[in-house]
This record gives structure tokens, C-alpha cells and sequence, in this order.
């Protein structure tokens, strides 16, 4: 689990990354569909081309970058601010990364119907971890917070993924008011680091050289070839779009959408809701005698560091297995991705200005993550769309978002965030996103009589 902390602070420093729950209420845009398939844009045909395709990312954090390091006085050198960061911690604390990098995509619609192919290289990291473990890595065991005292750090969870996803989705208008969608997807997976279980009851005494007696209940399994922290991204980026593996998964989004007036309009959607099979470069840790507690004098930093940087992960599982009394094992196993559900309202005051609601829930380690999000959009001369958003996510109520889409001929082009402020104040904000992209569209599925989306109405599109 400090290896999780470590690697965690590590890739926060150097990806800035939350796919975007702004472009929820976005039918004009195909991006739309990964969050509820049941949003077709109303174009009979459009493309996203290679390397100007959808691209997002994000992170969301309990803490900002600033906040873990503060200078010397007199000095221009950083430290570390333990206790800045405790500051910021609560009992539970999550920290969410993601990045899409879609290769391409592709859709068509006819009539009630509507097809459409995405390939997509995902990455995904969800962490939760308590107030005391980070305290344990940032102090050690001889802080005296925890000098005399039983420590009991539980519901750790990790579930850290890379892979490629292939997908295939489908849209039907059932009738004037209701449509329904699916999309399949194929996934093949890079990596995986998955803490099933991470309880651990710590005792630290108050005699000299403060001996520890511990009792540990750890399940972890990881699936990579990576064996270096100092060039982590490096690693994670030799990944290429078709080095597949042997480690296949599938996954399913389901989703409507019904209208029921000309003002009203609801949409509910589950996405990711899948796993993978795990067989390439497999290592599982599973504590020999779960809850059974034992002696010994502590770690090392030795044990962690060398040459002033972090010595290659193998080692570190290495010594962290002897210390945790864990069993090694290299038989396949299975990981969930982490499932999400959306659920909205959009109330539409003229057909060019929305004004909607989204609740997001994330599953992960048995635990429900949920935000939500109020937006705002207006469409102007069929053309231009701007937008504004309010977001409560991870204990923070200052994320304002911003999106703004402009249609060129067949050319769609836009650019999101549900967090600005990350945008002007960068390094001083816990959350982070950025989504951007190009698609080409090409004629107009037209709704049949009586049936209206967002922005639709010609004579009233206009300011």
C-alpha cells in the first residue's frame, strides 16, 4: 500500500488528468454516446480521424500538487509538507485518474437506427485510502500519533488499468419520445494493479527501538511488465495501438433517454460494466495467515530507496512480501473496470437553451463514488455552442466548467473542462480536465414529426 501512495503522487506530478461529465447533455457530439449509448448525434454520417480524434483527461485528488511540497526558508529547494497534507486529508480520502486517447470512430444512422465503431486506448486509476496509512508512510511508525496506539487501516482499495477498447454500439428511436442504446466492447488489457483486500491492524510500541507487532489481511494482484518507478510514464507509453496481449475482457454500456414534452427530456445510462482475464505476467500477493499477528523491528529506508531515488518494483514487492507474510502466486484471475452510472434531467426553456442535472456514480472496492453536475447551454446560429457547468466532486464545491463547440462545414470542433480552475490556477488545483476533439459530419438524420432535440429548431437557434 505505500506503493501505492508513492505511485500515485508520482503520476499525479506528471499527468494531468476525469473524463468529462460536461459533454453529457452534448448530442451534437459523438463523444456524448460513451456516457449514455442512447445519444446518437443527428448527422447521418460522421468520422473522428486518426490523431484528431476525442481525446480526455483528468484526475481528481485530495489534495493539489502545491500542497504536498513547500520551500525552504531562504532557499529556493522543496520538502516535503506532511503536515499540509494531513491538512487536506479526511478519514477516507479517493483519488481518480483517467485518460481516453481514441484512435478513431465512426457512426451512421438510418432512420430510427443508428450504428456506430470506436477503438480507444484507456487508462484508469482508482484509489481510496485512509487518513492513517497515509500518516504511516509520511511519519513512519514512530510518529507519536500512533506510539502506544492500535492502528487499523481497512477498506484500502487500488484498482489501476491500461488497455485497448474496441467498441460497437447501437442506438434504436423506439418511438417519438423513447430511445434506447447498447455498445459492446472488446477489451484487451496492458496492465493491471488491483488491491482486492488491504486491512492491516498495526501496533507500534513505546519501548525502545519501538518494535512492531502487526496483523495483516492483503490480497494484490498486478499483470505488467513494468519494473521501474523512476520511468514509470515511459513505460506506460511504450504500450503501442495493436501490441494486443493474452489478457481479453468485455465490457457493456446500457442507456435511454426519453422526452416527455417539449420542455422536458430524462436519461439514464450504466457504462464500463465489465472485467478482464488477466494471464500475461501475472503476480498475486495473498497474506499466508490472514489476521495472524506477528514481531518484527520495522522497516528500512534502505529497504525503498537507493541512490536518492526508488529502487525498481520488484524489489520493493520483494521486501514487502517477506514483511507481510505473503504467498506469491501466478495463476490467471479476473478485475473489474470500474462501472459508472449517469442519471439526468434537461429542461429545455426554447429548444436552443438547456439547463440540465447529472448525477455520476462510480463503483469501486465496494464503494459508491458520486458527484453531480448542473449545466448550462446555449446554441447560437446552429453553429456555435457555449456552455457552463457546476460540479460537486470529491468533497470540492469550487469547480466551475466551460465548454465551447463550433461547427465549420462538415468539421465539429470543441473543447471542455469540468474543472477552469485547473486550467488558470494549474498546479494549485486538486481537479483537472481537459477534452478536445474533431469529427466530420456529413447530412442530417432528421427526427420524425413531432420529435425535437436539443438545438433543433431552426427559427428559434438563434440569440
Amino acid at each position: 500500500m505505500a506503493v501505492a501512495i508513492i505511485l500515485l503522487m508520482c503520476t499525479s506530478v506528471g499527468l494531468k488528468c476525469q473524463v468529462s461529465r460536461t459533454s453529457y447533455f452534448l448530442n451534437e457530439l459523438p463523444e456524448s454516446g460513451l456516457l449514455n449509448p442512447a445519444s446518437a448525434p443527428s448527422s447521418r454520417f460522421y468520422v473522428n480521424l486518426p490523431f484528431i480524434s476525442a481525446f480526455h483527461m483528468g484526475f481528481e485528488s485530495p489534495f493539489a500538487f502545491d500542497e504536498l511540497t513547500a520551500e525552504w526558508p531562504g532557499g529556493d529547494s522543496l520538502y516535503l509538507d506532511r503536515e499540509t497534507i494531513m491538512g487536506t486529508l479526511s478519514r477516507k480520502n479517493y483519488f481518480a485518474l483517467s485518460v481516453y486517447d481514441q484512435l478513431a470512430a465512426a457512426g451512421a444512422a438510418f432512420g430510427k437506427h443508428s450504428i456506430n465503431l470506436t477503438v480507444a486506448q484507456v487508462f484508469s486509476t482508482h484509489f481510496i485510502f485512509s487518513e492513517d496509512l497515509a500518516r504511516l508512510i509520511l511519519y513512519g511508525n514512530g510518529d507519536p500519533v500512533l506510539i502506544g496506539n492500535n492502528v487499523t487501516i481497512d477498506k484500502s482499495h487500488l484498482s489501476m488499468n491500461s488497455y485497448h477498447e474496441f467498441g460497437l454500439g447501437y442506438a434504436f428511436r423506439w418511438n417519438d419520445r423513447l430511445t434506447i442504446g447498447t455498445r459492446i466492447k472488446y477489451l484487451n488489457g496492458d496492465f493491471n494493479v488491483w488491491m482486492e483486500k488491504g486491512n492491516i491492524d498495526l501496533f507500534t510500541s513505546d519501548t525502545p527501538d519501538y518494535p512492531i507487532t502487526m496483523a495483516s489481511d492483503i490480497r494484490l494482484h498486478t499483470s505488467s511488465t513494468i519494473s521501474d518507478f523512476d520511468d514509470l510514464i515511459a513505460q506506460v507509453e511504450k504500450y503501442q495501438w495493436f501490441d494486443l496481449t493474452r489478457n481479453h475482457g468485455w465490457a457493456a454500456d446500457l442507456g435511454a433517454s426519453f422526452r416527455l414534452n417539449d420542455h422536458w427530456s430524462f436519461s439514464a445510462s450504466a457504462a464500463d460494466i465489465g472485467r478482464i482475464r488477466w494471464k500475461d505476467d501475472v503476480r498475486r500477493f495473498i497474506s499466508r495467515n490472514p489476521g495472524l499477528a506477528c514481531s518484527f523491528g520495522g522497516f528500512e529506508l534502505d529497504d525503498f530507496f537507493a541512490d536518492g531515488s526508488f529502487r525498481d518494483t520488484l524489489g520493493i514487492l520483494d521486501t514487502l512480501q517477506h514483511r507481510f507474510g505473503l504467498e506469491e502466486y501466478n495463476d490467471p484471475y479476473r478485475a473489474w473496470i470500474t462501472p459508472k452510472t449517469y442519471i439526468g434531467a434537461l429542461y429545455h426553456f426554447i429548444p436552443a437553451d438547456g439547463l440540465g442535472i447529472m448525477v455520476r456514480s462510480a463503483f469501486t472496492g465496494g464503494i459508491i463514488r458520486p458527484s453531480a453536475t448542473l449545466s448550462y447551454y446555449r446554441i447560437l446560429w446552429q453553429k456555435l455552442t457555449l456552455g457552463a457547468s457546476y460540479s460537486l466532486v470529491n468533497d470540492d464545491f469550487l469547480n466551475i466548467g466551460l465548454v465551447t463547440s463550433l461547427r465549420i462545414g462538415p468539421a465539429q470542433i470543441y473543447v471542455m473542462t469540468d474543472f477552469a480552475k485547473g486550467w488558470i490556477s494549474g498546479r494549485a488545483s486538486p481537479n483537472y480536465s481537459s477534452h478536445f476533439g474533431i469529427s466530420f459530419h456529413i447530412g442530417a438524420n432528421k427526427p420524425s414529426e413531432g420529435e425535437r432535440s436539443f438545438g433543433e429548431d431552426e427559427e428559434n437557434a438563434g440569440p
